[in-house]
């Protein structure tokens, strides 16, 4: 179930690693847990100027994640990315109670809508290739984004020139 308010996103994390630490991690905090999961969270290098570009040139954007509203929070503020994209355009597999690999593509259909163009209209970008797949079997563009290459941004910056949408 999707929260409200910062206050129900908390108490949803607090339920999570209360239930994390009874299972696998007894001796440790939640404090602890919450801490250590916060070194998963690495920005991109280039990200946020990348947004802001496309942002700068009439690019609709949003986001489509496989993610609850905790973890999607904390890694959008770890990559610098918070100031860049609308409630109503943050799509969380949470939210739609679908993931990706969804057979009924509800979060492809719900991130389309909520940009409000033809599916066709739209590039996807994911670090899977699964994720790709599905996007161009729903008909939108998609791009294989490289997250462990320290180029990938300049890769995805020549794909949108390529689109002249830098």
């Amino acid at each position: 179930r999707p929260a409200k308010n910062i206050s129900e996103i908390d108490a949803q994390e607090n339920e999570y690693w209360t239930l994390f630490r009874e299972k696998f991690a007894p001796a440790m905090t939640v404090a602890e847990l919450i801490e250590i999961s916060m070194t998963f969270f690495r920005p991109v290098p280039g990200m946020p100027q990348l947004v802001r570009d496309l942002a700068a040139n009439g690019v609709e954007m949003a986001i489509c994640s496989n993610n609850n509203e905790f973890w999607f929070l904390r890694q959008m503020a770890a990559c610098g990315l918070n100031d860049f994209f609308e409630p109503e355009k943050i799509i969380l597999s949470s939210g739609v109670e679908a993931e990706k690999s969804s057979p009924g593509r509800e979060m492809f259909h719900a991130v389309a809508g909520a940009i409000g163009n033809d599916v066709s209209e739209c590039v996807f970008i994911d670090d899977r290739f699964r994720n790709i797949e599905r996007a161009l079997k729903f008909g939108m563009q998609a791009l294989l984004f490289p997250p462990a290459s320290s180029q990938g941004c300049a890769y995805a910056r020549f794909f949108f020139s390529q689109l002249q949408l830098l």
